[in-house]
């Protein structure tokens, strides 16, 4: 039988992997985009990440995977404060130069809230792995 946390960490990696793809960031009068449409580095980095955390929670070890949902939850914040510092333009795609263009009137939408949600539900289901699996051990 699968435990409650192990199911919780699969389910968080899985919402970290498809966040990516959500909508992100809304623009008026252009509309929304996905974080990988806005910064497709981050967004792979993100699915990579998310995937490993997912295939660490089905082969039931705990260990990589508060760290690994520490480094999405990394990249994450990383395009929120890309967008509301402006971002880099030293190229990339054509909706992150607009939307960097156009950064004040920018906001985060709810696909970036559940992909920060996501991440977070990955570090606490790793820590509690962790712990349970320290509690089960005989001394």
């Amino acid at each position: 039988m699968r435990s409650p946390l192990r199911t919780l960490a699969i389910a968080s990696a899985v919402l970290v992997v498809a966040g990516a793809f959500l909508p992100a960031v809304r623009v008026p009068l252009l509309g929304t985009a996905s974080l990988y449409e806005y910064w497709q580095g981050g967004a792979i980095a993100v699915v990579v990440l998310g995937a490993l955390a997912l295939v660490a929670a089905m082969l039931r070890s705990a260990r990589p995977i508060p760290i690994l949902g520490v480094a999405a939850l990394f990249f994450v914040a990383r395009a929120g404060m890309r967008l509301h510092s402006g971002g880099e333009s030293r190229g990339g795609s054509a909706v992150r130069e607009i939307m960097t263009g156009l950064g004040a009137a920018a906001e985060l939408t709810w696909g970036y809230w559940v992909l920060v949600c996501a991440a977070v539900l990955l570090v606490v289901a790793g820590v509690l792995l962790q712990q349970r699996r320290v509690d089960d051990t005989p001394a």
